[in-house]
């Protein structure tokens, strides 16, 4: 897909939804969910407080910059490049547990950069404007959360007695994602043209450094796999991909239901 005229031609084609300039207003929804006394990402050294408190300027600057990559991508390697400086994960090791000389006793955490947070909100807006995970995800999935999951396992209990509940930990689940598979899912649902671009340049050609100690990286490491941990737009990719797993124990006709569901 990545190398097909076809695609390229697709992603220079405006009429699909999610494409277009990106407005100042969107730009403003972004930049209202970034978190105040965040690090700043070692590649730029832009505090999250430089988005808090830019103002106009430079919501228009940021609306400028976002709405080049969707306009200018005429395909997915032209979009990842467009925003290189954005698909780098500054991994750091936070103690976990036990003896802090232990690596296994650590996890590694991935900030990205404030700006390049700033446009996957954006793009993860349009995202859900076009398509919608399984109805019991609660990402992708608006106006479903983990509250109610946790009262939908609740009320199956009660309408089944004895039942028994079983939770999985996919291991490395990020990172292990398969990129072909985010495509496919999110083609599934109508994805496509330069909003489709654009995320491909996000997952493709993504690497991360590792802090040594303080002011000193690694050289960048290339991923070859998975999406970015860190990353906005990770958790809803992610999901994306496993509704299929949901579709298909429903399917099944194994497991219980509740109302329906």
């Amino acid at each position: 897909l990545l190398r097909s005229r076809a695609f390229a031609a697709e992603c220079a084609d405006d009429s699909w939804a999610g494409a277009g300039p990106v407005g100042e207003a969107e730009v403003r929804r972004a930049l209202a969910r970034t978190k105040p006394q965040k690090v700043a990402h070692p590649g730029d050294g832009l505090a999250p407080e430089i988005f808090i408190h830019g103002g106009a300027a430079l919501r228009r600057a940021l609306a400028g910059v976002f709405s080049g990559v969707f306009e200018r991508a005429s395909g997915a390697r032209s979009a990842e490049a467009r925003i290189a400086d954005f698909l780098v994960g500054a991994g750091r090791c936070v103690h976990k547990k036990g003896d802090v000389t232990v690596f296994k006793h650590h996890r590694m955490v991935v900030p990205t950069s404030h700006g390049a947070k700033a446009m996957e909100r954006v793009v993860l807006g349009r995202l859900l404007d076009v398509a919608e995970a399984d109805e019991l995800q609660a990402v992708a999935n608006p106006g479903v959360g983990v509250r109610v999951q946790v009262h939908l396992l609740y009320d199956a209990c009660l309408a089944n007695p004895g039942i028994w509940l079983m939770a999985i930990d996919i291991t490395r689940g990020f990172p292990s994602t398969s990129r072909e598979l985010v495509v496919q899912a999110l083609r599934r649902r109508g994805v496509g043209g330069q909003l489709l671009c654009v995320i491909m340049g996000f997952i493709f050609g993504t690497s991360v450094t590792v802090g040594l100690r303080p002011g000193v990286e690694t050289s960048r490491i290339k991923l070859g796999v998975g999406v970015l941990e860190g990353a906005v737009l990770s958790p809803a990719l992610f999901a994306f991909v496993v509704s299929g797993l949901l579709a298909a124990l429903r399917a099944s006709g194994l497991g219980v239901s509740l109302g329906g569901a």
